[in-house]
């Protein structure tokens, strides 16, 4: 979080700006090259099943305005992922709609398609399931990727956003079985902080100095949202909706969450294993009304908007939902929490109509031994 909320506010000109200078029309077929590092980061200290994090390293070669090779390895875990795996990835990407135009070369920018493909560099697992599943998820799982081959649709934004939809084919590893093949349908995202030559540093952070423009957001999550594929269902919406006092700087911010889990996992006993798999499945909504105050407000320029920059926090969050496990006995449960806290964040309109909220705080759920926990993250969201 400190590592991004560094260059969360820029001096440059706005885009609107450079897009009438000559520098950065007329793109000549050279070669150009970024380098993208970068990741994210959501933690909760109650429940570490909660945790979630991407670091991704990657070299992107451009071939003049539309055609780039995209090569790196990245390391996931979360729920929708279903794994901490350690992954190379290399694919060709055609920018059929690419904008932000410079004279030097590709600016990385636009709708593009990707024949894509990954191979599973090092295994890894989540820290532990939620709840009440106690058995390690390393030695329960019955499947493990070896590689993946497909095609993504998605859109970039000079390599800073990137996110979109895989689908393809996913070769696992079936637990003393040999492999199988499964089809793969997912959507990825990523936060990079890239480097370039000169033009593209110069517009990237022209880039950065979007606005706000109005007194509300209705914003939709881009982390994480859809894994469907052999190893199971994993549906993750998120969408929040903040509203702004006129210049008091006070806002009203409202978080929706909902998740489906729906995983087959092996039954161990010291050394057995179980010869079939069992279904595991979660139901879990979210909801976090959340009373927000902008420090810079008074700073705003007459007729702009308060919904950024640095904010002090009061929240609460309920949570309910349901486990159940499918073995020969049917298992059924019902849970629920409710917790409430302080704390910090920062927010930032980024490009593209995207919006970038790094945030932490400590709170109180008295359902917890020492009634306090900390949380916090990054997220980023499309803003409609």
């Amino acid at each position: 979080m400190i590592f991004l909320e560094g260059f969360l506010t820029s001096s440059a000109s706005p885009i609107d700006t450079l897009s009438k200078n000559n520098d950065f029309q007329d793109v000549k077929h050279q070669l150009s090259g970024i380098l993208k590092l970068g990741g994210y980061l959501n933690a909760n200290s109650a429940r570490t099943s909660f945790n979630s994090f991407k670091i991704n390293g990657q070299l992107e070669l451009g071939f003049g305005e539309n055609l780039s090779l995209n090569i790196g390895v990245e390391s996931h875990e979360s729920w929708t992922n279903y794994s901490n795996d350690l992954n190379a990835v290399a694919e060709i990407r055609y920018f059929f709609d690419p904008i932000y135009k410079l004279k030097t070369g590709a600016s990385f920018s636009g709708n593009y398609l990707a024949p894509s493909f990954s191979y599973t560099l090092n295994e890894g697992s989540l820290n532990e399931l939620p709840f009440s599943f106690e058995d390690s998820p390393e030695s329960n799982r019955p499947y493990e990727t070896n590689y993946a081959l497909g095609l993504k649709f998605g859109r970039q934004f000079q390599g800073f956003i990137d996110f979109g939809v895989f689908g393809g084919i996913e070769n696992l590893q079936k637990r003393g079985q040999g492999s199988v093949n499964s089809g793969i349908l997912k959507t990825y995202s990523y936060l990079a902080l890239p480097i370039g030559n000169g033009d593209f540093n110069q517009l990237w952070k022209a880039n950065l100095n979007q606005k706000v423009d109005n007194s509300y957001l209705l914003k939709f999550g881009v982390n994480d949202v859809l894994s469907v594929s052999k190893k199971g269902f994993f549906f993750h919406p998120k969408i929040a909706y903040e509203y702004g006092f006129g210049k008091s700087g006070l806002s009203v911010n409202l978080t929706a969450e909902a998740f489906n889990y729906r995983a087959k996992y092996l039954d161990v006993n010291d050394s057995e294993v179980s010869a079939e798999s069992y279904l595991r499945q979660y139901i879990l909504f979210f909801f976090s009304p959340e009373l927000r105050y902008y420090v810079g407000h008074k700073g705003i320029e007459q007729g702009g908007s308060t919904l950024e920059g640095l904010y002090f926090k009061a929240s609460a969050q309920v949570m309910t939902g349901t486990e159940e496990v499918k073995r020969q006995f049917w298992e059924y449960d019902k849970f629920s929490s409710f917790n409430m806290g302080l704390g910090l964040g920062a927010q930032k309109m980024l490009m593209g109509g995207m919006l970038l909220d790094a945030h932490a705080g400590i709170f109180n759920d008295n359902k917890l031994a020492n009634n306090f926990f900390f949380g916090g993250g990054i997220d980023l969201y499309w803003v409609k």
